[in-house]
């Protein structure tokens, strides 16, 4: 009755965190959830990830949980640690049969660095809650209080679609367009007062796209006319990019337009966990474009040194903590993959 305990507390309870996190010790014990009126899903299954406002329950041993808490998910190609390590360190309730070191230690990070409605169960006993850290609505420093927010919790919601790929091309606008309204949807389930950054963010966050060396990669041996900027090609090829990165790119452009929170440069500069730590010096330019919505942005040249971008990063983990941050990627990340 131990898990069946736990997943009927947390069911009935509309405050708790969304995911229930069950750290179990074998597949007998996975199948057991699976078969209550919840389900489970295993947290080494692809896709999770793109539902952060659906609630859930996860499952995986110590190794498999732990690894991806702690930034280096075990059997994780490692584009995915950054949006794991934010799902499973914010909106989460951990549940365990026994006391854990590593956990300890994580829970400690919590306490310093701030971590949004994550908890930890062990052997039965009540949930040792963290307070909720105070969340910034923008860089300007005005707080928002996560419980006011969170007062009235949205119902269970299911499967949230996905806008279908198909076979052929999408352009850049129209995936610009899906990817902020698929954040607009998760923004609504969870209100954490960060709305229009990352509504900002989904909308610029394929701006670099426009680059001349992505779309002649992309169109290598297309049809697609070449006077419309494209993001996405199904099927899928291999792009030779040459050491090019457009999140790197555009993460750059959005910040040296001067027209943007730090913290939307930063989502669009990691947008597809890299580039967490430090960047390189990079001086380029982007055309005019479309970026959707009656939104056009003109040509622009740029020039981001390493020592400018340290100091924006070391502003924004300063003020949110890299609890929030991760968060708040994993939530651009779904919506990115969401829009096809």
């Amino acid at each position: 009755m131990f898990w069946e305990d736990h997943v009927s507390g947390w069911a009935g309870d509309p405050a708790a965190p969304r995911r229930l996190v069950c750290v179990i010790d074998g597949e007998d014990e996975h199948e057991r959830l699976a078969g209550s009126a919840w389900g489970a899903t295993r947290v080494a299954d692809h896709g999770w990830e793109a539902s952060p406002e659906r609630r859930m329950v996860l499952t995986g041993t110590r190794d498999e949980l732990l690894s991806r808490a702690l930034g280096r998910g075990y059997g994780t190609r490692s584009q995915r640690w950054s949006m794991q390590m934010g799902l499973l360190n914010c909106d989460a309730r951990w549940v365990m049969r026994r006391p854990d070191p590593a956990w300890e230690g994580l829970a400690a990070l919590h306490r310093r660095h701030g971590a949004y409605n994550v908890s930890c169960t062990a052997r039965g006993g009540p949930a040792a809650e963290l307070p909720a850290r105070r969340l910034y609505e923008t860089d300007t420093g005005a707080h928002a209080d996560i419980e006011e927010h969170m007062g009235s919790p949205p119902p269970r919601v299911a499967d949230p679609p996905r806008n279908p790929g198909g076979d052929g091309m999408l352009s850049l606008p129209e995936h610009s367009s899906r990817a902020e309204g698929v954040m607009a949807g998760i923004c609504a389930e969870i209100p954490l007062g960060f709305t229009p950054e990352l509504l900002q963010a989904a909308r610029y966050h394929d701006w670099a796209k426009s680059h001349p060396r992505f779309q002649d990669a992309l169109l290598a041996g297309s049809g697609a006319p070449r006077d419309v900027h494209w993001a996405k090609r199904r099927p899928r090829i291999r792009l030779e990019l040459d050491g090019f990165y457009h999140e790197l790119v555009g993460g750059c452009a959005v910040s040296c337009t001067g027209r943007f929170p730090d913290i939307v440069a930063y989502l669009v500069m990691v947008h597809h966990g890299r580039f967490h730590a430090g960047v390189p010096r990079v001086e380029d330019e982007l055309p005019a474009t479309p970026l959707g919505g009656g939104i056009e942005e003109p040509g622009i040249g740029f020039l981001m040194e390493p020592a400018r971008w340290d100091a924006i990063s070391r502003r924004l983990y300063g003020r949110h903590g890299p609890f929030i941050l991760l968060y708040l990627e994993a939530l651009l990340r779904a919506a990115d993959m969401r829009a096809g």
